[in-house]
């Protein structure tokens, strides 16, 4: 009878501990820019992949990805969102950033996941036509800011003359229609709400410019973080790999639709028809060609003095 109880009570100490272990979730914030880049982010905090790798993730909202690395720096993130260039800057500069997993890569066709757009009763029709123009972009010296210098410059403009305007994604479409801005380059979803409407066109492609495949954005960490936390970051890469996985499977799908309209805060309706626009596939890797394309067209906008071994900056997800 002592022997029977003793071997309930052990099984029951073994249970309470599971449940104990089970319930210890880490927790991290992660610095984020509420545009299609972070579907597979999102799919994996809703279905619940991040919290399978006893994760608990804080998303803060930020302009831009250079934005979230002086955050990343100060220890207010563990985690950051943000685009390739920006990554290589600090690289360049000595940060001690290291790429974790990808976000986003083009598609090589359009519609892409961003692309220059204006009024449809602008008369722009060119690259040449924005000179001493208003162009809104997110932030300035980013990937953003580089792609549509050089389609401006590959399409008869020079990109010196034009007036890069700071804006906020959210807040690009209230600009160009109310004239503050006489062109953007502007990321989805925010571009596909736009071009919905009859008022505006779109101007170019830059991303798809040569129909390769463009590797715009990452997530990184502190070299420090990456040293002492090895395990949160194999279980926030192993989260959001399902999430890739999901988002590349559901595609337009009600779930799908419901999840981006709820942190872009645009209407299912609008969403729904903005997917059916173009077919996005997340990667699972990271693009180390593409980035390497971007970095020598970073030279020669004087934005990167040296190309930069990227090779050594990936430590997961390669």
């Amino acid at each position: 009878m002592l022997r029977r109880s003793v071997f309930f009570a052990i099984i029951l100490l073994q249970a309470l501990v599971t449940q104990v272990h089970a319930a210890e979730k880490t927790a991290l914030r992660v610095s984020l820019i509420p545009i299609f880049d972070i579907i597979p982010f999102q799919a994996a905090q809703t279905q619940g992949y991040f919290a399978d790798q006893n994760l608990t993730l804080d998303g803060t909202p930020s302009q831009g990805g250079a934005q979230g690395i002086p955050a990343l720096l100060a220890g207010s993130v563990q985690i950051a969102f943000t685009n390739v260039v920006s990554v290589l800057q600090g690289l360049e500069r000595g940060l001690p950033l290291r790429i974790i997993a990808p976000a986003q890569e083009t598609i090589g066709t359009p519609p892409d996941s961003a692309g220059l757009v204006t009024l449809a009763a602008s008369g722009i029709t060119s690259g040449a036509d924005l000179s001493g123009k208003r162009v809104g972009v997110n932030t300035r010296n980013n990937i953003i800011w580089l792609y549509a210098r050089s389609w401006i410059d590959q399409n008869g403009g020079d990109s010196r003359a034009v007036n890069f305007v700071e804006v906020p994604f959210p807040q690009m479409p209230d600009a160009l229609l109310n004239g503050r801005i006489d062109a953007a380059m502007v990321s989805q979803p925010y571009l596909g709400d736009l071009l919905q409407d009859k008022a505006v066109k779109a101007l170019g492609w830059p991303y798809s410019a040569g129909g390769l495949r463009t590797a715009t954005s990452v997530y990184v960490v502190t070299e420090r973080f990456a040293a002492e936390h090895p395990e949160l970051i194999s279980a926030f890469v192993a989260g959001l790999r399902k999430g890739i996985a999901w988002s590349n499977e559901n595609f337009g799908s009600d779930a799908y639709i419901s999840m981006v309209s709820g942190y872009t805060s645009i209407e299912p309706e609008k969403i729904k028809a903005i997917v059916k626009q173009a077919r996005w596939k997340f990667p699972d890797v990271v693009n180390v060609e593409s980035v390497r394309r971007t970095m020598e067209l970073m030279i020669h906008y004087g934005t990167l003095k040296a190309p930069i071994d990227i090779n050594a900056a990936i430590i997961a997800a390669r």
